[in-house]
């Protein structure tokens, strides 16, 4: 969950200067290392949370881990948050970056629950379906969920539409319960 509002300026004007610069699928790549690197490394987000660890010791560690290895935009962009005491908002930052990119590529990424993988096939007609209607190019995010029993459910920005056995037995158990 996005806790700084800091987070969404540092990763629009990001963004913005990547545009500019014609960097955005470069840079987008760069971020989600970053954040693979911290979800996947929680020492590192203990030891740059650290406030008894110096900016000396976590910019030599953040550069024995990226130097080189990323676009020069995110090195300075690396360097700046260590400079403001901000490293901790890297992972929020990658996360709204990556939110602007699908908004600038016409992107909108869904969660797709169903009970049991679905076949390409399956998966490209509800994609065509939802693109149709919201004039995006959709990409999900698979879950499997046995306890919906059948159909599916899809979780869109704000909006949930379920499609799923679960649901309509609860709803045909609330109509017959009324109805006694």
């Amino acid at each position: 969950m996005r806790k700084h509002r800091a987070s969404k300026r540092y990763a629009t004007a990001l963004f913005e200067l990547c545009s500019e610069q014609k960097a955005v699928d470069a840079v987008s790549q760069d971020m989600a290392a970053i954040a693979e690197v911290l979800n996947t490394t929680p020492e590192l987000v203990t030891v740059l949370e650290s406030p008894d660890v110096s900016k000396k010791e976590k910019t030599a560690i953040l550069e024995q881990l990226f130097k080189g290895k990323v676009h020069p935009v995110v090195s300075n962009l690396l360097q700046l948050l260590l400079h403001k005491n901000r490293e901790m908002l890297l992972p929020e930052i990658a996360d709204w970056y990556h939110e602007l990119e699908d908004l600038h590529k016409n992107i909108q990424r869904a969660e797709l629950i169903t009970a049991v993988p679905l076949a390409e096939k399956q998966k490209q007609t509800l994609a065509a379906t939802f693109e149709a209607k919201t004039k995006k190019k959709i990409i999900f995010e698979e879950k499997v969920d046995k306890t919906i029993l059948g159909g599916f459910v899809i979780k869109m920005a704000d909006k949930v539409i379920d499609a799923s056995i679960r649901s309509s037995l609860k709803r045909m158990e609330s109509r017959l319960t009324v109805a006694q």
